[in-house]
């Protein structure tokens, strides 16, 4: 009996195992694949041409509507503005929470640097600002590369981990109640392979993530299942903000349509190669518009001011907190071995800042990966 059970751990092992490897080889391989010239150049393609699209349907969708019933319609419920601005900032201080206990290093002085990150995030494209982040610890926080570069990387899967949850447990909500069937009603044709696209890949992330978390995770379990409960409030917090926002400014809506709308919302920001998440949300939302039980330009109007109040506070952010770029920039020779002496500054825009930083974090992922497994000098702020 004994015997049984040890071969039976011993096979179960070796599955283990070799499932790890599997998992290994491909992410080596995809991240081969990305870093090829022809690679990098056909998706900044992709990324610029899909942009190009989404303002195209914007502005072809929203003069349908009409922009003077837009305008008109456009939210006066003092609640919509305040809601939205609890919401915008629900996401940085959530993080700056969750860096603290990280990294355990004091961050509460370092907000503008988490709200830039927000807007590299939202603004530019999804993860940009993990590396904007990243060279910042590296300038500025008493941390080796290990630890911040195992920080940024374990956070960022636990909220993947939640998002992806999140998202499974919302389509199957929606599905359940038929307000799936509403919303593939009257989106565009191929609408429902890319929800079932993303509830699968969803799923499959969040399996996947459970199953390996010991091997891909540099922090303790222990530790990740406190921060699990953290991504999770946080999420939810931004839903309801979000829904009680769009209750405010349109209150004659049922709420199936708002859950219909942030269901979409949660699946956008599920799909890769956005250029702007606010704008893509934007143009699904004014897809689903005419099934939602609304006024059409009400809908329209507290979408589009959504998006707009988004785009301003990006705008205005990524100017105020410009000197921050400027600082990132000027630490990417610690990692190069080279010295400049120059820093591109915010002047020189978004599209240079991202080169350096994924330069510079290439160079620091070569660093860390030559490294002896067993040198852990730089790794105490992980866990």
């Amino acid at each position: 009996m004994a015997a049984a059970a040890d071969d039976a751990a011993h096979r179960a092992g070796r599955s283990s195992h070799y499932a790890g490897y599997v998992l290994r080889r491909v992410v080596a391989a995809a991240r081969n694949i990305g870093d090829r010239p022809f690679v990098t150049r056909t998706l900044q393609v992709l990324r610029a041409a899909l942009f190009a699209a989404i303002l195209v349907y914007l502005v072809v969708r929203l003069t349908q509507v009409g922009w003077f019933e837009i305008i008109r319609a456009a939210p006066t419920s003092p609640w919509f503005y305040g809601f939205f601005v609890l919401r915008f900032l629900t996401l940085p201080l959530s993080e700056l929470a969750l860096y603290e206990r990280i990294w355990s290093v004091s961050l509460v002085t370092r907000f503008p640097v988490f709200l830039r990150k927000r807007v590299y995030n939202f603004g530019v494209v999804g993860y940009s600002g993990e590396g904007f982040l990243t060279l910042w610890a590296r300038r500025s926080l008493p941390l080796g590369d290990r630890a911040i570069l195992a920080g940024v990387k374990d956070n960022n899967i636990l909220s993947a981990f939640t998002s992806n949850v999140f998202t499974v447990v919302m389509l199957g909500g929606l599905a359940l109640s038929g307000g799936l069937a509403v919303a593939l009603s009257v989106l565009p044709n191929g609408a429902g392979a890319v929800f079932a696209a993303a509830g699968a890949v969803a799923a499959l992330a969040a399996l996947v993530i459970a199953v390996f978390a010991r091997r891909i995770l540099t922090m303790p379990i222990a530790a990740a299942k406190r921060l699990v409960p953290v991504h999770a409030a946080r999420m939810a917090l931004i839903l309801i903000l979000q829904g009680a926002g769009y209750a405010a400014a349109v209150p004659e809506a049922p709420l199936s349509a708002w859950a219909i709308i942030l269901t979409v919302n949660v699946v956008v920001t599920r799909l890769p190669l956005i250029p702007n998440q606010d704008l893509a949300y934007l143009g699904a939302g004014l897809a689903l518009a005419p099934a939602l039980g609304a006024s059409e330009a009400a809908v329209a109007a507290v979408l589009a001011a959504e998006a707009a109040l988004a785009q301003a506070a990006n705008a205005g952010l990524f100017v105020a907190t410009s000197g921050l770029a400027g600082d990132e920039a000027r630490s990417a020779p610690r990692s190069t071995g080279r010295s400049t002496g120059r820093s591109p500054g915010a002047g020189r825009g978004a599209r240079n800042w991202l080169e350096t930083a994924v330069t510079s974090l290439r160079a620091t992922f070569a660093r860390v990966s030559q490294r002896p497994s067993g040198d852990h000098s730089e790794s105490h702020g992980a866990n």
